[in-house]
């Protein structure tokens, strides 16, 4: 439990240093390009840190908080592929981002939320809580910009590399979690 809590920490100190006074600091001493690779090399680590410390909790160490509903397994099925959809629209110029405000954390409040309701362990709680808590907290915080609009081939585009994100993130669940998915096909 203390990788997976470290791991957590960890993802969550560095995803809070651009709203602070660090960021220009670490910019000014090593450039854009550094402080980039060194706040991805950190986030990177801290999630591997999160997915080995979550894989070696043994069973005992977690609690049953709560009962997982049973239409979890349906509700996930129509909520991740729109989830990856918001994943892909922030890294894409598209017109998702002039409708949603900052896709990327409205994907992790949809993905925390879907992923509480199939697990009631306290390991799998503290993280997909973790993350719906944090991420609601910062979309809050970030000031709303409506985008210029893009052409429509874009929007497919998101949509196209969204479901290949969903199928790509279903198959492989088990190997990324240990918690396998019935095959979509």
């Amino acid at each position: 439990m203390t990788l997976l809590i470290a791991g957590l920490a960890g993802f969550f100190l560095v995803h809070l240093v651009p709203a602070t006074s660090v960021k220009q600091t670490l910019i000014n001493k090593i450039g854009q390009g550094g402080y980039m690779g060194v706040i991805s090399i950190a986030s990177l680590a801290a999630f591997v840190a999160i997915v080995r410390g979550y894989k070696a909790v043994p069973p005992t160490e977690s609690m049953q908080l709560w009962q997982p509903i049973e239409m979890a397994g349906t509700i996930s099925l129509v909520v991740m592929p729109l989830a990856c959809v918001l994943l892909a629209a922030a890294y894409v110029p598209c017109n998702i981002k002039r409708y949603i405000r900052h896709p990327l954390l409205t994907a992790f409040v949809l993905w925390s939320g879907v992923h509480l309701l199939a697990n009631g362990d306290s390991t799998a709680a503290l993280i997909f809580a973790s993350f719906g808590i944090y991420s609601i907290w910062r979309r809050m915080a970030m000031p709303y910009a409506i985008g210029t609009p893009t052409p429509l081939w874009r929007d497919v585009v998101v949509i196209i590399a969204g479901a290949a994100t969903f199928a790509t993130l279903h198959y492989y669940h088990e190997a990324l979690s240990g918690i396998g998915l019935p095959l979509l096909i």
